[in-house]
């Protein structure tokens, strides 16, 4: 009798499950197994709270169950906690398919097996055997926050090699979109709740382990609630692209790739971070203020009457009148209503020149008219990269600041791998 694909997995989670058993009967004795079964017990109700540390990073309260289980019973104990629990729970709430938990079973094991590993061995190197031990809160907290990094870093990379393999990225690329856990005060906190699990269980105090939960889910509330406020953000900021989108659909998608143009040159010119965020939020609602400007004109195809090209340019100045009433849009107000001015002068609503025009302007205005130049309109094609380039190198300095240009030119050739037909000299875009 053939079998099929399911129950051949299933087989192979049993004969995984049955080596891994092996392995702990053997290196652990009897006494320890259900210590370690209360452990993947912790595991599973902490893996379904998750600490909200800021918008964008989860971090699973199950590694400092793990941590716990690492600084008690080692490598294999935490390995051996992490690859039970965590495949089991995505199968049961998440119905994953049995081929991804095999998968995530070995992966899991791994991950927290040479972490700690990685880890004992560090400390032998360094220390020698004998401080091992974790006698004192500062020698068990140091023992923990190396784990947690490493694991949660060893995870990510991990993740970060499926999705290259599995969409065909680029590793590095895949391991950017999935580095959610590079945060050290995230890290700290989970380290310190894996020291105090692993406390209360040496202890014998797992009722006062299961109490630890707690204070965890009231602080995992209020960060809950500043989360949800982030989201209801992103989505006031998708609302408004739509209703930008609606009013003219020939642009639609502009304001997203506007910020994703906007995002790499800030990170060309070694922006900070804060800078970056603020620049991609003001690029997604740069043209907000067409909203008050008729549909005829947006869509018009000919020349535009003087009357009309003068509303046209309005509409920075009105984005500004719309967004003045949401107060987290508030730093977003200047970069946006000086999106349309020129270093040389002669820009508007304000004409600004130089250095008046801040710099998330200049940066803003690069990235929107290389966008526009590429993208087809009724009327007319999109240029080609190296004639918008072309054409930004021209109006270099009198309508478009230098650095910012020549950012989106470096931008460009590493996104393509290749030299730009421009003719343009090539000089370093300059830091801030």
């Amino acid at each position: 009798m053939r079998l099929n694909r399911k129950r051949l997995l299933a087989i192979l989670t049993v004969i995984l499950a049955v080596f891994i058993a092996a392995g702990v009967w053997r290196v652990y004795p009897l006494t320890q197994w259900l210590p370690l079964a209360g452990l993947s017990l912790l595991t599973f109700m902490f893996a379904n709270l998750a600490l909200d540390l800021r918008p964008g990073l989860v971090n699973s309260l199950d590694s400092s169950v793990v941590t716990a289980a690492y600084l008690l019973y080692g490598p294999l104990g935490a390995g051996t906690v992490a690859s039970f629990v965590l495949p089991l729970r995505a199968y049961i709430r998440d119905r994953t398919p049995l081929v991804v938990v095999v998968r995530n079973m070995a992966a899991a094991f791994s991950v927290a097996a040479v972490a700690g590993f990685v880890v004992s061995q560090a400390i032998r190197l360094l220390s020698g055997p004998s401080s091992m031990g974790w006698s004192s809160t500062a020698q068990g907290f140091f023992v923990a926050v190396p784990f947690v990094v490493l694991m949660n870093w060893f995870n990510d990379a991990d993740v970060a090699l499926y999705y290259a393999l599995s969409k065909r990225m680029r590793f590095v690329d895949a391991l950017k979109s999935v580095d959610s856990l590079a945060d050290m005060p995230g890290n700290l906190v989970l380290a310190i709740l894996g020291y105090a699990l692993a406390v209360l269980v040496s202890a014998g105090s797992w009722v006062g382990a299961v109490l630890l939960l707690a204070p965890v889910v009231v602080v995992r509330r209020a960060f809950r609630v500043y989360a949800e406020l982030a989201s209801m953000y992103a989505s006031t900021l998708g609302a408004l692209v739509s209703a930008i989108e609606a009013k003219d659909p020939y642009t639609k998608g502009h304001s997203e790739r506007v910020a994703g143009i906007a995002r790499k040159i800030g990170a060309a010119l070694k922006l900070g971070k804060s800078e970056i965020v603020a620049l991609e939020r003001a690029a997604l609602l740069h043209d907000v203020g067409k909203i008050a400007i008729p549909g005829r004109i947006l869509q018009y195809q000919g020349r535009l009457s003087d009357e009309d090209y003068d509303l046209i340019q309005q509409h920075p100045a009105m984005a500004v009148e719309v967004l003045a009433h949401i107060d987290y849009a508030q730093e977003l107000l200047p970069i946006i209503r000086h999106h349309h001015e020129r270093v040389g002068g002669l820009g508007y609503p304000d004409g600004l020149n130089g250095d008046e025009v801040p710099l998330l302007s200049r940066i803003l205005a690069v990235a929107d008219a290389y966008d526009a130049m590429t993208s087809d309109r009724p009327y007319r094609p999109g240029m080609s990269r190296e004639e918008a380039v072309r054409e930004l190198y021209r109006c270099s300095g009198t309508q478009f600041d230098p650095r910012a240009v020549e950012a989106l030119v470096q931008v460009l050739q590493g996104e393509h791998g290749d030299a730009l037909d421009d003719g343009a000299p090539r000089t370093p875009a300059p830091s801030q």
